[in-house]
């Protein structure tokens, strides 16, 4: 079903231009994602009581129990065995949803603030971060990213959260097929050719591409360079192995017109 919900959102956005058919595909969806909804918390309704839903609430309730202190005091604020529960439900019940993050990350207010001091966003560092302010950050740099795009979506796309989400994994394909593309080109170049040169940025690109190597071609490689340490004018057919190569060239001549001969 959630491949099903993706087709349509992609279908969604293709429909962008075609209202009609725009209103049929997000009728659709929206049943389908109602229905995803149901099944899942169906599938998970009994999680609670297996042996991971039990440890994962001991692991939560004490983190939560080890994270709550009265300000400027080193004691807990609850106590452990009566309010636990109580507070973790009350905790969950101002949990925001992932729609609300998108709406403030792509709002005026919050986009101002972001762009006058992204990199010093919150007065302190990342490790220290809350998990909400995480999350905001990581959808305010997707919408940042999807506008410096050069096949950015038109703006109304932003603020359709179903839309957005067509035009994100139209994109993904688009990248994906462009990558098989260039590795079967290469795959084909490679397969036809006895060498390739990769241009390196730095030493440890070049590194990385001179491990790409087996152990016959760094052999090889290692010979070359000998053989041009002390050669400030060298001729690539005076290479070791390219003098082998033509010696095993010669030969093949001799054999197929002694062949001939016969």
């Amino acid at each position: 079903m959630s491949k099903q919900i993706d087709k349509l959102k992609m279908d969604l956005y293709k429909s962008f231009f075609n209202p009609h058919q725009q209103r049929s595909v997000r009728n659709r969806l929206q049943n389908l994602k109602a229905k995803y909804n149901k099944y899942y918390s169906i599938r998970h309704s009994m999680d609670h009581i297996t042996l991971e839903g039990f440890c994962e609430n001991l692991k939560n309730q004490y983190i939560l129990y080890n994270s709550l202190f009265i300000k400027n005091k080193d004691y807990v604020l609850i106590d452990k065995n009566s309010d636990i529960e109580t507070l973790t439900k009350e905790i969950n019940k101002y949990s925001i949803d992932i729609s609300i993050f998108r709406k403030i990350a792509r709002g005026d207010i919050w986009k101002a603030y972001w762009s006058a001091n992204k990199n010093f966003i919150f007065d302190k560092p990342v490790t220290e971060w809350t998990d909400e302010q995480r999350t905001l950050v990581v959808f305010t740099k997707m919408y940042e990213s999807a506008r410096e795009s050069p096949e950015s979506p038109p703006d109304p796309v932003f603020d359709d959260d179903d839309m957005f989400d067509g035009w994100l994994l139209i994109q993904n394909e688009k990248h994906k097929d462009s990558k098989k593309s260039i590795n079967n080109n290469n795959n084909d170049k490679m397969s036809k050719s006895q060498e390739m040169f990769v241009v390196a940025k730095n030493v440890d690109d070049a590194q990385q591409v001179h491990d790409m190597n087996t152990a016959v071609s760094k052999a090889l490689i290692r010979e070359r360079n000998n053989a041009i340490k002390n050669t400030k004018d060298l001729d690539a057919s005076k290479l070791p192995d390219a003098k082998r190569e033509i010696q095993k060239q010669s030969q093949e001549m001799f054999k197929n017109r002694f062949k001939r001969k016969k």
